[in-house]
């Protein structure tokens, strides 16, 4: 029996959302061929046997998605989401197109879902429905409340600050916090003209 659920348990604590089955598209059937070993035992040299992606006529929840947006759009400043990036784009197992190359990392205490950034294109394109793990995992996530370091928004460029703080006055957090990044941007824009100042010589 043909295994569409999108979640995979890797462990106990870590599960994976919308990693399909090994194969290759397959231009002239306008197919996803399946490799003959369908037992994919990359993660944690473990045999574990991935879904088969299956369209939906109904569309998936936008309160979902928009909330999954703004999680991802956290990732610049939130230690609990992490972004990796891979050599090489993976291919939809339905439409066949480039599907982008990078991973999403969810920590909330001890579970950790990991989520390709081309599940987009599933929920959206092919109205393939989060897990019901990975929906409520979503829909529970408190935005206004994840944990930063003060080291971290140091560390980041004006216009990711400038991203970050319009980010929060969006969603009204609260004032210490959109006075913190406020303060960071203030100075660092010091630090700029000070650099841009050094070296002139006036004259009398």
């Amino acid at each position: 029996m043909q295994n569409n659920y999108p979640l995979t348990k890797i462990d106990e604590k870590n599960y994976a959302e919308g990693y399909w089955i090994n194969g290759q598209w397959c231009n002239q059937t306008k197919i996803w061929i399946k490799n003959n070993n369908e037992i994919n035992n990359e993660i944690n040299n473990e045999n574990i046997m991935y879904p088969t992606p299956k369209p939906d006529i109904e569309a998936v929840s936008k309160e979902f998605i928009d909330k999954l947006k703004k999680l991802c759009e956290t990732v610049f400043f939130n230690t609990n989401i992490n972004l990796k990036s891979y050599m090489g784009n993976s291919y939809c197992r339905i439409c066949g197109c480039e599907n982008k190359n990078k991973e999403y990392h969810f920590k909330s205490g001890d579970i950790t879902f990991k989520m390709p950034e081309g599940m987009f294109h599933y929920y959206i394109n092919h109205n393939i429905h989060p897990s019901k793990e990975f929906y409520d995992f979503v829909m529970k996530y408190d935005i206004n409340n994840i944990d930063y370091k003060d080291s971290d928004l140091l560390s980041l460029p004006i216009n990711k600050l400038t991203f970050i703080l319009e980010f929060f006055i969006k969603l009204k957090a609260d004032k210490k916090v959109i006075d913190l990044i406020t303060d960071i941007i203030l100075f660092k824009n010091r630090t700029l003209m000070l650099k841009g100042l050094k070296g002139i010589e006036f004259t009398t």
